[in-house]
């Protein structure tokens, strides 16, 4: 699953969770050789896509790049959510959400995007 595609799933309302969408793209991400990890971050090219599901991949993608030594594509720098949020819909100031906080890798704060950085490993 391309970012592209990712964005485009957590886009749809009521369809599927975000974590679905991050899980595949996060495994296609770290089954990929570096020339296919360029290709996954092509940039969201739907016309009318939230910023919002564009920052949560974004921040997924920011911090596999960041672990990877990759760069980072202009549009992914540049997606920020309007509210702190995390990608499993807890509260930031839940007690989940502060844990989410407390785990997720530095690059998320850029994103305003929280996740718990275990989320990369997944294979």
């Amino acid at each position: 699953m391309t970012a592209a595609q990712a964005v485009a799933e957590i886009d749809v309302p009521n369809v599927r969770r975000p974590q679905v969408a991050l899980v595949q793209f996060v495994k296609d991400w770290n089954r990929s050789d570096e020339v296919a990890r360029r290709d996954l971050l092509a940039p969201p090219s739907s016309p009318g896509v939230s910023d919002r599901a564009t920052a949560v991949v974004a921040s997924v993608a920011h911090a596999l790049a960041d672990r990877d030594g990759g760069s980072i594509p202009t549009w992914v720098s540049e997606a920020r959510a309007g509210e702190d949020i995390t990608t499993c819909g807890a509260a930031i100031a839940s007690p989940l959400g502060r844990r989410i906080v407390e785990n997720a890798p530095v690059t998320c704060a850029r994103h305003r995007v929280y996740f718990d950085k275990e989320l990369l490993e997944r294979r």
